[in-house]
């Protein structure tokens, strides 16, 4: 149990004090859990210890997912060129917005020759918005299905609507077809967003039907038909502001009454999701 293993954890540091390989292990614990703040604390303690060197790199890494840059800047080694101290300074450069295209030049470069930075490069590549180039890098590294449904929302964000339905239409048939094990091999490597955690596969499983329909829907050409199934999802027991920025947006392309627009406006502010810029210029050509 893994409770058990922190708490025999926490008893060997009252035993030996910064422990490196304890803290260590409790770093990566509270890292994978996602708790960041415990992580960072036993992260903090390890740079106090003789074996600096070991924690310095995972300690930057998880400052620059918190904003804290000049922070993880004034703790990384300049001399250290390890495959893991570039990966930390190509993310540095993109989070930071210095110089986004060296970042992914470096991270490109890192996943040539492992591909277990496959998916930082495949994560700069979209904030960049260099979607082609994503594609690619997910051809190349992912497992079928993640692939194949990543590869369906770049379709989407390309606006190859043939291309992403047919790929969204596959995702649904294959999804009733995943056997318990594969399921909960995709549900571990997944991510939808930083905020977003699941109870269990089911769970898991009604998002990812939801994100699938909501994709095949997006990729109709015939908007009007696409509104009708985003009506679909929403009378559903599951919605997110994904599902009412494209409500949004679709109603704005069918030139809907503003009571409507407005109705999914309130719905966005109950959720607290900001909107996107192209939103803002739509809005104010409405009014």
């Amino acid at each position: 149990d893994l409770e058990d293993a922190i708490n025999l954890l926490h008893k060997g540091l009252k035993a030996y004090p910064n422990h490196p390989d304890l803290l260590d292990t409790l770093a990566r614990i509270h890292m994978a859990r996602g708790e960041y703040e415990f992580a960072e604390r036993y992260l903090r303690d390890g740079l106090m210890t003789n074996h600096r060197r070991r924690f310095t790199l995972p300690l930057a890494l998880l400052l620059i997912y918190n904003g804290k840059y000049e922070e993880a800047e004034s703790i990384i080694d300049e001399n250290d060129n390890s495959p893991l101290a570039q990966m930390v300074r190509g993310l540095f450069l993109l989070k930071n917005d210095q110089d986004r295209m060296q970042g992914v030049k470096i991270l490109e470069s890192l996943a040539k020759t492992d591909k277990r930075f496959a998916p930082y490069l495949f994560e700069a590549q979209v904030s960049s918005k260099m979607y082609k180039h994503a594609q690619q890098s997910y051809i190349r590294f992912a497992s079928d299905f993640t692939k194949l449904y990543n590869t369906a929302v770049i379709d989407l964000k390309l606006e190859k609507f043939q291309s992403a339905y047919n790929l969204f239409s596959k995702l649904d048939e294959q999804l009733q077809q995943l056997s318990t094990d594969q399921l909960e091999y995709i549900y571990k490597n997944w991510k939808f967003g930083e905020e977003t955690t699941f109870e269990d596969l089911t769970s898991f499983k009604r998002a990812l039907e939801y994100y699938i329909r909501l994709g095949m829907a997006l990729s109709l050409s015939n908007r009007a038909l696409a509104y009708e199934k985003l009506l679909e999802l929403e009378r559903g027991d599951f919605q997110d502001k994904f599902l009412y920025l494209s409500l949004l947006y679709i109603s704005f392309e069918l030139k809907k009454d503003k009571s409507i627009i407005n109705q999914y406006l309130g719905k966005l502010k109950q959720l607290q999701a900001e909107l996107p810029s192209e939103y803002v210029d739509l809005l104010l050509e409405v009014n």
